[in-house]
């Protein structure tokens, strides 16, 4: 019979981490490595697996951040990353590290939270989780001539990696209505993957954006700002002619006379801690 080891915190263990990225790319497609690579894996980010002969074959993680609700921080932990190899999967190993997880930090935050998969619903209601829904923000532009320009920052290049570190060192929070800090390897870790082409600098602001256009919509994931800024100013900078709708994929400074859509499901655990109604999750803490 196998013998299945508890592990933790491996990142620098070069063969335990592939084996971790290799079952992360069969269970998800994704890849931790470049990231790794490029120093953004902090202490923030903390695996929990089990290992057989020098395999990694379940996991679960943590991430450790803030939650702001109404000016005042809460303690949270995200869990992310949950995964079993195929072979391995039907005895329970996901439940006992989630629930050594829950164990270990039940006591030391006051928000523990997850977007779960649509399959495994059932299985995070098993653990005591509520199911809730964030959403986007979203607001109608009708472009005008606008005399800023924009740039496209490649972190790869060592000047635009520095411009991007320091003023994601220095930013100030996106919304005292509610926002998520601490979550500074999450954002790398989607500007590493998934949105690398998408980070632009706006000198005029002194903001970095990560946005799309889709037609008619601009989709902006991100504002990276360490002093405050219009909103209405930094869209229409950024727009192009057919722009029409904006949506955000985190809460702004002032939500009121926006459009909010449901956006992702979320389960979450609390200690009598006050989850507002409406409120759109930080699209780049999303782990």
């Amino acid at each position: 019979m196998n013998s299945f080891e508890l592990i933790s915190d491996y990142k620098l263990n070069d063969s335990l981490r592939n084996s971790f990225n290799e079952l992360a790319s069969q269970t998800f497609g994704i890849d931790f490595e470049k990231w790794y690579q490029a120093g953004f894996w902090n202490e923030n980010y903390i695996c929990y697996s089990y290992m057989v002969d020098n395999r990694i074959i379940s996991n679960v993680s943590v991430n450790k951040l803030q939650w702001i609700i109404d000016g005042k921080s809460y303690r949270a932990l995200q869990i992310g990353t949950v995964m079993t190899l195929t072979e391995y999967r039907k005895q329970g190993l996901a439940s006992r590290l989630m629930r050594f997880v829950l164990d270990t930090y039940r006591n030391w935050f006051d928000i523990i939270y997850l977007f779960p998969e649509d399959d495994a619903h059932e299985f995070y209601k098993n653990f005591g989780f509520v199911l809730t829904h964030d959403s986007t923000f979203e607001f109608a532009l009708a472009p005008q001539e606008s005399p800023t320009t924009h740039r496209q920052l490649k972190l790869s290049h060592p000047q635009d990696r520095e411009l991007f570190l320091n003023l994601m060192k220095k930013r100030t929070i996106r919304s005292n209505e509610f926002d998520v800090t601490g979550s500074e390897h999450i954002l790398t870790w989607f500007c590493v993957n998934l949105l690398s082409d998408c980070i632009y600098y706006l000198p005029d602001f002194q903001v970095i954006v990560l946005y799309k256009i889709n037609g008619s919509e601009m989709h902006i994931y991100d504002i990276i700002a360490d002093k405050p800024y219009s909103l209405g100013d930094v869209c229409n900078a950024l727009a192009t002619r057919s722009t029409e709708k904006v949506v955000l994929y985190f809460t702004p400074e002032s939500s009121d006379m926006l459009i909010a859509h449901p956006n992702e499901s979320m389960f979450i655990l609390t200690n009598n801690t006050p989850i507002p109604s409406i409120f759109a999750h930080p699209f780049t803490a999303h782990a």
